[in-house]
Formats: structure tokens, C-alpha cells, sequence
């Protein structure tokens, strides 16, 4: 009888949050139907910290009906982001009759069509770019990279060569076509771009040309990258080492190693990121020092992310030394927790929160407000007796991340508690709550 009890208690606690968050989209739907830019923008901002599309197909529409510019763009902007498609015919449609329309809202639908990877947009952005119209020219080569699958890469990639090679474009330009090479992650381009590796010309370019071949990461370019990590230029040395991340075999390891005892920290902070990214093992002792004892405060965190992206026992224990080492910054201390959360939660989370607690006691502000920022992006039980202690709380923060880790980790249990915030008169915290209804009614 008791289990029947509570669960017909739960079923009617569910109706009761699902009809809020119906009333909550119909209420949405108005401001769609009826908001001045300034509303739909901060409901669009609301949605996209919420990572909601139940609003999706309402938007679609009223793209579609809209005359309002800043509203036009908003929304595409927001497809955009997530690179959600749906929009892709109202894209082309802004981009082919650029003339009639706001400038915002092609540069909204270029963007859009590059970040979807509509490869359909190339003959639309290849006629943008080819009218000269400067202040549609570098967004459309930046999507001319992007708008592209398998089969468009190559071709995409030959235009770009060829634009560069014969209309003698402006510096920003050709930063902007060696960025768009890249971004086809087209192998026929590697010729051109070692080539502009090599020649050394500009710093920028160079640095923009080693970004490219990383993406591309074609082991015919090591050669070229490896010897830009011994240029004069600090910040050319910085972009190849940082580029050898993406090139697998030992000597990339080697080159990266070495540049660890570098002494512009630009470099040693692309060593320490490169090492991170192809989780080098060998590096964890030189990341273990760069942690320790670097000068600089970006490469000691830097160090602290890479021993979390390699992950081993050995890359945990030093975090978690660094972490109970009380001469250690704040600043490091949260990306120890943060790393040694995304590990292991369930091993760490209890001292994590038991530290988070004493320095919310000392009024240690930063610190206290770093950690419990760091279970935003973890799931773990372990964390349920903290948020006990949050809805219990009577400050506004504490509630509000009470209901953000229910939601994180889908604690049902705390429905009720839920529920009672989401009636109250604190619009932020009632707004929140409702969120959270909706997410753990899904």
C-alpha cells in the first residue's frame, strides 16, 4: 500500500509538471506570436542555455513570415549554433537575393550554411563571392570551406586555390581562404599550404596556413610543420608545435617533448595542449613540472587539463596532490577537481564537495563557487546528499543548484522539491524549476 501510495503521489506530481510546462510553451508561443525582437531574442537566449527545440518548428515559421530583420537573424543565428538544420531553402533564398534584403540577415544565412555544412550553398556562395561584394566576400569563402561533404571537399578547396592564385586578394582574405582550406579538410590542399609554411612570409598567414594543415592532418605535411617548430618566430614555433598534435609517430612526440624547455610560454603551452591531445603518456612527467611550478598561470592550467585529457593513475594522483596541496591556487585547484571529476566522479566527488563545503563555511567565495561548478558537467549519486543539503539552503545560489543537479542527474526524488520552488514568487528560481520539471518529465 505504501509503494502504491507514494506512486500514485509521483503520477499526480508528473501531471502537475506537465501541465506547467505545457503552460510554459504556450506562454513562449505567445512571445513568439506577439514579442517585440528584444523578447523573442531573450527567449531565444533561454532556449539555447537550455538546449531546447520543442520551440523548433515555431521558429521555422515565423522566419518565414517575419519581416523584422534582428528576428530573421536571431533565429537563423540560432539554428546556426546548434548546427540544426531546417532553414537550409530560406538560407539560399537570402543569399541569392542579397540585394533585396538586410545585410544581417546574409551574413546570418552565409554563416548558417557553412555551419550545417550544406554543400548544396556552393554555387549560391561561389556567385556571392565572384559579384565582390566586400562586406559578403570573407564570410562567404569562410563558408565555401565549410559547406561540404566528402564528394564537394576537393572541388571546394580547387576554387579557393584558384581564387587566391589569380584575384590577388587582401592579406585578410587570404588569411580567410588558408583558414577555408582547412575547414574542407580536402588533402589537395596540403601542397599549397606547406608551401605557404615554408615560405615564411607573413607570421599570421603562416600561423593560419599550420591551423589548416592540423586540420587536415595529411603525414606528408609533418616534415614542413616540424620544421616551423624551429622558427625564429615564437609564435610560428607555438602554432607548429600546437599543430603536431594531430600528426601521430614519434618524432612528433620528440618535437613536442622538446619544446616543453621552450622559454616563450606560447610555445610551452602548445606543447603542453598538443601533448593533451594525443594523450602522450611519455609528456605526463613534463606536465606534472609545467603544473607544478611554470610561472605562467595559463600553462599550469593548461598542464592540469592535459593530465585530465591522458587520464592514467599516475595522471590522477598527481591532480589530486596538486588538489590537496594548500599552497595551490584557487584558479588550479578548480581544474584539479574538474579533471579529477571527469576521471572518476564517484571516486572524487565526496572530497571535492567535502572541500567545497569548508570553503563556502570560510566565506571563500571563488573557490567555493569554481567547485560546485564543476558537478555541472559530471554525473554522479555521490552527489545527492549535497543537493539535500542545497534545497535545504535558504540562499537563492544554493537552491539554484540544487535544481540544476537534480536535472544533471535526473534525481527524481526531489520532485516535490521541485515542484514547491517552481510556485513560488522568485521568478528566476520558479522559471528555473519549471525547467527542471520538463527535463525530468522527459
Amino acid at each position: 500500500m505504501h509503494l502504491s501510495r507514494f506512486s500514485r503521489m509521483l503520477w499526480a506530481l508528473c501531471c502537475l509538471c506537465c501541465a506547467a510546462v505545457l503552460g510554459a510553451q504556450d506562454a513562449e508561443r505567445d512571445v513568439l506570436r506577439y514579442g517585440t525582437d528584444n523578447e523573442i531574442s531573450e527567449l531565444i537566449k533561454t532556449l539555447k542555455n537550455d538546449k531546447r527545440d520543442g520551440l523548433d518548428n515555431d521558429l521555422v515559421e515565423l522566419v518565414r513570415i517575419t519581416k523584422n530583420p534582428a528576428i530573421k537573424s536571431q533565429i537563423i543565428g540560432f539554428f546556426a549554433s546548434r548546427e540544426k538544420a531546417g532553414l537550409e531553402n530560406d538560407a539560399i533564398s537570402l543569399i541569392e537575393n542579397n540585394e533585396d534584403v538586410e545585410s544581417v540577415n546574409v551574413l546570418a544565412a552565409i554563416d548558417y550554411v557553412g555551419k550545417i555544412k550544406y554543400s548544396a550553398a556552393q554555387q549560391s556562395l561561389r556567385e556571392l563571392v565572384e559579384a565582390g561584394e566586400e562586406r559578403y566576400l570573407n564570410a562567404a569563402i569562410r563558408a565555401i570551406g565549410m559547406a561540404n561533404n566528402e564528394a564537394s571537399a576537393d572541388a571546394s578547396a580547387a576554387y579557393l586555390i584558384e581564387y587566391y592564385e589569380t584575384k590577388n586578394p587582401l592579406e585578410e582574405t587570404q588569411r580567410q581562404i588558408v583558414e577555408a582550406l582547412g575547414e574542407t579538410r580536402s588533402k589537395k590542399t596540403t601542397e599549397f599550404l606547406t608551401g605557404i609554411i615554408s615560405q615564411n612570409e607573413r607570421p599570421v598567414l603562416t600561423m593560419t596556413a599550420l591551423a589548416a594543415v592540423a586540420k587536415i592532418n595529411d603525414d606528408s605535411a609533418l616534415d614542413t610543420v616540424s620544421t616551423a617548430a624551429a622558427s625564429k618566430d615564437p609564435n610560428v614555433r607555438a602554432a607548429a608545435v600546437e599543430a603536431l598534435g594531430s600528426f601521430p609517430g614519434s618524432d612528433a612526440d620528440k618535437t613536442i617533448l622538446d619544446a616543453f624547455r621552450d622559454s616563450h610560454y606560447k610555445t610551452r603551452l602548445a606543447a603542453v595542449k598538443a601533448a593533451g591531445t594525443r594523450k602522450l603518456n611519455d609528456a605526463v612527467p613534463y606536465l606534472k613540472f609545467r603544473a607544478e611550478k611554470d610561472q605562467v598561470p595559463a600553462v599550469q592550467d593548461e598542464a592540469a587539463r592535459s593530465l585530465g585529457a591522458i587520464g592514467s593513475a599516475e595522471c590522477s594522483d598527481i591532480l589530486e596532490k596538486l588538489f590537496d596541496e594548500k599552497k595551490t591556487s584557487d584558479r588550479l585547484k578548480i581544474i584539479c577537481a574538474e579533471m579529477l571529476l571527469a576521471i572518476n566522479a564517484d571516486r572524487y566527488a565526496e572530497k571535492i564537495i567535502a572541500v567545497f563545503q569548508e570553503a563556502k563555511r570560510l566565506n571563500q567565495r571563488p573557490l567555493s563557487n569554481g567547485l560546485i561548478t564543476t558537478f555541472g558537467k559530471v554525473k554522479t549519486d555521490r552527489v545527492r546528499p549535497l543537493v539535500e543539503r542545497l534545497f535545504a539552503s535558504k540562499e537563492a545560489g544554493d537552491k539554484a543548484w540544487a535544481l540544476e543537479l537534480t536535472a544533471q542527474n535526473k534525481f527524481t526524488n526531489f520532485l516535490p522539491e521541485v515542484q514547491r520552488l517552481a510556485s513560488e514568487q522568485n521568478s528566476g528560481i520558479a522559471r528555473k524549476a519549471r525547467e527542471v520539471q520538463e527535463k525530468l518529465s522527459q
